[in-house]
């Protein structure tokens, strides 16, 4: 009832000077006339009761240095989608310590992945599939992909069925720290992000960018486009935070909530 719910207000619900929500349209810019600074609802109940409580980087200013617009990714209104994700993670962690034989255990896991798939593809056409305003249809479909590589991870780390091919035990335990201080990797890791987009470094021009950026063009001398530098930046990015989790992990250090 949440999704739907969510999915009519966001789709049919006229906004207050807008009209009819247009989920097509992306974020204003300076130059998007002030009727149509909230094309939907998301938008505009951010703006009107948070105002410049929201992320700095999606706010808009008149000339006069008015507050205009501005919007939250973790928003008021998307919260509603966001419940229903944990609420589908809630389901399955009810299925998976349920009594019930482990082929059972990965069949559900594998048929539900496969429905809210499908079924999160379809909703798409009537609500797009979109992270930043936490579509209904991004919220089943990404509950379907995520239900099919636990099925996956489950058939191949838990199954007891005959012929599969068995994962090295290092290889699992290797990736335990991260999960043991998953919210410390999660927490510190956007800080670092903030923190190296925040350190100033000479642009061999005469000006200066962010470490994070000058990071990203040093990475492009590696063959291939722009894609393969931002992999190898992902990448090395994990890679650090793997090595900080298992060196806390050594000495038994932890975050927890």
């Amino acid at each position: 009832m949440l999704l739907v719910g969510y999915t009519v207000l966001m789709v049919h619900v006229p906004i207050p000077g807008f009209g009819v929500p247009d989920l097509s349209r992306g974020f204003p810019t300076a130059v998007t006339p002030p009727g149509e600074l909230f094309s939907n609802w998301a938008f505009w109940i951010d703006f009107h009761l948070l105002g410049d409580h929201t992320w700095s980087a999606r706010q808009l200013y008149d000339e006069t240095g008015r507050l205009i617009w501005s919007f939250d990714p973790e928003g008021i209104i998307s919260t509603l989608p966001a419940v229903a994700s944990v609420l589908f993670g809630v389901l399955t962690g009810q299925w998976l310590t349920g009594a019930r034989p482990r082929r059972d255990i990965l069949v559900g896991l594998m048929v539900g992945g496969s429905w809210l798939v499908l079924v999160g593809w379809l909703w798409s056409a009537w609500m797009p599939i979109n992270k930043r305003i936490w579509t209904s249809s991004y919220t089943v479909f990404t509950a379907g992909v995520a239900l099919l590589c636990l099925g996956v991870i489950y058939h191949a780390v838990d199954s007891e069925e005959p012929g599969i091919v068995a994962v090295p035990g290092a290889l699992l335990r290797s990736f335990e720290p991260y999960g043991r201080n998953a919210i410390l990797a999660f927490v510190g890791s956007g800080m670092m992000a903030i923190t190296l987009g925040r350190i100033r470094v000479g642009d061999g021009a005469g000006g200066t960018q962010s470490f994070q950026s000058a990071a990203f063009e040093w990475l492009q001398v590696l063959p291939g486009d722009e894609r393969v530098a931002s992999l190898a930046w992902a990448l090395g990015f994990v890679g650090v935070w793997a090595a900080i989790t298992w060196a806390l992990d050594r000495r038994g250090l932890y975050l927890k909530v």
